[in-house]
């Protein structure tokens, strides 16, 4: 390899600070432009009743995640380590083009589910990239190959979709993004796998770059599903490959079952939630788009976006700390027990405020008619 006199550039570290500031860098500059030819050719989303903006907004904010992350991990992966990661990027390029798509003229979710299935059994079938064994969780070890590609699709699916329905408010699903992607990175640091490592870091820095511009007041974009697609498989991708390492004392101490849930259970609570509401309470097709998510329902209760995503991603981040620290030495189903009751305790906290609040404003209101009579 031409860089055999500058070992020190390979080091984990200096690979790890070189993703994510060249992919932050590179999404930062090219989200501007998408910006600007969104205008000019009206590629933007008007608000709607569904919607909580009030003003013309591009969509497009997954190409600029896209451009950095795919320029640096294919610079880094292959160019300085020689990889083959054709898999990896023939699944991105599918799911680009169908988000992109989408996010112009909206595809049925069939369309979508079967891009999706395609991309995910690139990865299984031709780079393994599966998971083979539950190590005890449910009394499950050792699965059968053929079981084993079924549940890797079930939950590269699973974890696409849940991702992309919380892509509701400003900085929600970019601020997840970034808190699965440090910690799984320095996982994966920890654990001496620097290609993993590049991935995690290169796809949070563009999610930073991201952030940056989905809170901006005068150069706003969404990430749409070209984003919330890519950004979803990648997390899906790279939580069965830690999920699927061999188990040594080091790993084990990282507690990487529970941590994986915590980080991602406002998703799996949300899009349980959503579905429950749509298919028993609404009686109607489970797909079809409306505003009963978690999130909307907090903007709905008068906080600001910027609020709603810093309350639920401190939610995540307290579920973190207690359930992977506190519950590591119980058996691994009691750990997953206890996290999935305490996390739907935690996301059920707002809401009990909310209910408090709204009675005790209904009943000033009724002592305050009661006084003017």
């Amino acid at each position: 390899m031409f860089l055999k006199h500058f070992d020190f550039l390979l080091s984990n570290e200096i690979l790890m600070i070189s993703a994510f500031v060249l992919s932050s860098s590179i999404t930062y500059f090219a989200i501007p432009p998408i910006i600007y030819v969104s205008f000019k050719k009206g590629l933007v989303q008007n608000p709607t009743n569904r919607c909580s903006h009030k003003i013309k907004t591009p969509v497009f904010g997954g190409i600029g995640i896209f451009i950095g992350l795919i320029f640096t991990t294919s610079l880094i992966t292959c160019f300085l380590f020689g990889k083959n990661f054709n898999s990896y990027f023939a699944a991105l390029f599918i799911l680009f083009v169908m988000g992109i798509k989408d996010d112009i003229h909206i595809l049925g979710a069939g369309k979508k589910i079967f891009g999706q299935i395609i991309a995910a059994l690139i990865v299984i079938l031709f780079s393994d990239i599966r998971i083979n064994n539950f190590h005890g969780i449910f009394g499950i070890y050792q699965l059968n190959y053929y079981l084993s590609i079924l549940i890797s699709l079930f939950i590269f699916i699973l974890i696409i979709n849940c991702y992309n329905i919380i892509d509701g408010i400003d900085g929600l699903a970019g601020s997840i993004g970034i808190i699965f992607t440090l910690i799984i990175g320095v996982f994966f640091y920890i654990l001496g796998t620097p290609i993993y490592t590049i991935i995690s870091f290169s796809l949070m820095g563009s999610l930073a770059s991201f952030l940056y511009f989905n809170f901006s007041t005068t150069k706003k974009i969404f990430m749409g599903d070209t984003g919330s697609i890519i950004v979803g498989f990648l997390i899906a991708y790279l939580s069965i490959i830690i999920f699927s390492f061999d188990r040594t004392p080091s790993f084990n101490a990282l507690n990487v079952p529970i941590v994986l849930l915590c980080l991602f259970f406002y998703p799996f609570i949300d899009a349980l939630r959503i579905f429950l509401i749509r298919v028993f309470l609404l009686k109607k097709n489970p797909f079809i788009a409306d505003s009963n998510h978690i999130h909307h329902r907090l903007i709905s209760s008068g906080l600001k976006h910027w609020q709603a995503t810093l309350l639920l991603t401190s939610i995540t981040l307290l579920l973190l700390l207690i359930c992977s620290c506190l519950l590591k030495n119980l058996e691994i189903n009691l750990q997953i027990l206890i996290t999935i009751l305490f996390g739907i305790f935690l996301y059920s906290i707002p809401f009990i405020v909310i209910n408090i609040n709204s009675f005790n404003m209904l009943k000033q209101y009724k002592v305050t008619n009661e006084n003017q009579k």
